[in-house]
């Protein structure tokens, strides 16, 4: 039980860091190219989101 937690654990710190990076490349984007930027929130968005969702199925069904 305890290696099936940590497992999840470290995958959700993984993307979380991949989010993290794609906020900051998409503010840094901003002043020079608003559609790439714009992308790339949007990708760390629906990236964090679908991340919550599966920790919580994940927590919830096993």
């Amino acid at each position: 039980m305890y290696k099936i937690t940590y497992k999840i654990t470290n995958k959700i710190i993984l993307l979380s860091i991949v989010v993290s990076t794609l906020t900051t490349l998409g503010l840094l984007t901003y002043s020079t190219n608003s559609y790439l930027s714009f992308a790339l929130l949007i990708a760390a968005v629906l990236i964090g989101l679908i991340n919550m969702i599966y920790a919580v199925f994940k927590f919830h069904y096993s």
